[in-house]
């Protein structure tokens, strides 16, 4: 190993592996609390090979109902038969040693799991919004350029999706206003959609013009502020003492934050974690300057999409393959998302195939992220896992990162969220009921 060609020469130093919103987040939380703090990726920030940067761009409050669901077994046949549903699987490799994954995900889909999983997921919610505000001003962002405030609706083609949806209307009051339409009222508010919906719901919301752009300029911001950055991938995570480098070079920090998404098992797994972090394949494509034909995010439950009109265009992304991060794009995945977007809008033009993207949500079985500290390597802490809504919890999950590399009392209970429940059971262990303020130490 050579020299510590990057050692920082400034005490209370941290090293944030992961510049995507997540990652920024916490180097801004951490640099406002007083840390040196250094960025390090080896994707530009803001960049297509983030996930940041193909998403949705919807903040999305109303996430607290996990995807693990007690009966989905039986549901995923029929998923997986249609060629327009919202899950397929990537033929490859990976796809086998997804099974322990696959097994715990079915273990966390029980009734009770389910809802104490949903509570954790509030209780993260309802300190979302405040958790960027600091980062935002952190990194000089004024968050009204980059956003519409004008909610977002989520429709339902059938009749048993949507009751089932009405069913949970009072858990998503939980973190956020929930309305129910009626097909007039969901006509009245997007006149371009088609009329294949049988009803729907208003979340009181807000999306992203360009998610790439801001995710980009909040590490300019860090940077602007003394943050460093250092475009190179990191390799393992030598604790209390840094990180080497692909190049082989070594890194000082007196403190490691994991923020690598998808890519964060392996970093994990270099200091004795084991954490069963998979990957969520996710797709977008994009109708240049076609942004006009709705006016606030719409969801398609039927298919597992959203279409967000944004600065340049018209974004259809969601869906869900599993295959791991190294399968290729699978251009039927694509062609799906446009073929479903036009049932909804049939007067699309043509899409633009250059922007085609797939991106890797990180995703752990039980549908919550890891965020804590690990017991086997000190001075290393954990921020990954928030599968479909890591833009929305990432304000927050900085928040608490910082509390907790400071050693305060975190200010929502970190208890769900802790990376060693994985050894602690296989995926049902009862969670002490708290509030979103409660205080344990940690």
């Amino acid at each position: 190993m050579s020299a510590a060609l990057f050692a920082p020469k400034v005490s209370r130093s941290v090293a944030v592996v992961g510049s995507g919103f997540v990652g920024a987040s916490c180097a801004l939380h951490l640099q406002r609390a007083g840390y040196a703090v250094t960025l390090l990726d080896k994707h530009k920030a803001g960049s297509p090979s983030q996930a940041s940067y193909g998403n949705a761009g919807t903040f999305a409050k109303y996430a607290n109902i996990p995807i693990n669901k007690p009966g989905i077994l039986w549901d995923v046949p029929g998923m997986l038969a249609n060629p327009d549903g919202p899950l397929s699987l990537a033929m490859c490799a990976h796809l086998p040693t997804m099974g322990p994954w696959g097994c715990r995900f079915l273990a966390a889909s029980r009734k009770g799991r389910v809802g104490q999983v949903s509570q954790s997921l509030s209780n993260l919610l309802g300190d979302a919004e405040s958790g960027w505000h600091t980062a935002f001003e952190q990194a000089d962002i004024d968050i009204d350029r980059h956003r519409v405030k004008n909610g977002c609706l989520y429709l339902f083609g059938t009749e048993s999706g949507w009751e089932a949806a009405r069913r949970e209307t009072a858990t998503r009051r939980l973190s956020c206003n929930v309305a129910e339409l009626s097909p007039n009222e969901i006509a009245q508010l997007e006149p371009a959609l088609a009329s294949c919906y049988v009803g729907g719901l208003h979340f009181e919301s807000w999306h992203l013009l360009n998610p790439g752009s801001l995710v980009a300029g909040l590490v300019d911001g860090f940077e602007s502020r003394g943050g460093r950055i250092i475009q190179q991938n990191v390799e393992s995570i030598l604790p209390g003492h840094g990180v080497v480098l692909d190049s082989g070079e070594f890194f000082a920090a007196q403190e490691v934050v994991v923020a690598a998404g998808a890519h964060s098992k392996t970093l994990a797994a270099s200091v004795g974690d084991k954490i069963p972090l998979d990957t969520e394949r996710g797709y977008s494509i994009f109708f240049s300057g076609h942004s006009h034909h709705v006016s606030r995010p719409v969801g398609w439950a039927d298919s597992g999409f959203y279409m967000t009109p944004m600065a340049d265009g018209l974004r259809i992304a969601g869906t869900v393959e599993l295959g791991g991060l190294k399968a290729p794009m699978s251009p039927g995945r694509c062609d799906m998302l446009e073929r479903s977007a036009r049932k909804l809008l049939p007067g699309l033009p043509s899409r633009s195939p250059e922007k085609d993207w797939l991106g890797f949500r990180p995703t752990l079985p039980d549908s919550l992220p890891v965020i804590g500290r690990s017991l086997v390597a000190p001075g290393v802490t954990y921020a990954f896992g928030h599968q479909h809504i890591g833009f929305t919890l990432g304000g927050v999950t900085g928040k608490l990162v910082a509390e907790m590399v400071a050693g305060h009392t975190p200010s929502v209970d970190v208890h769900p969220y802790r990376p060693q429940r994985f050894s602690e059971y296989i995926a049902g262990e009862s969670f002490r009921q708290t509030s979103p303020r409660s205080r344990p130490t940690v």
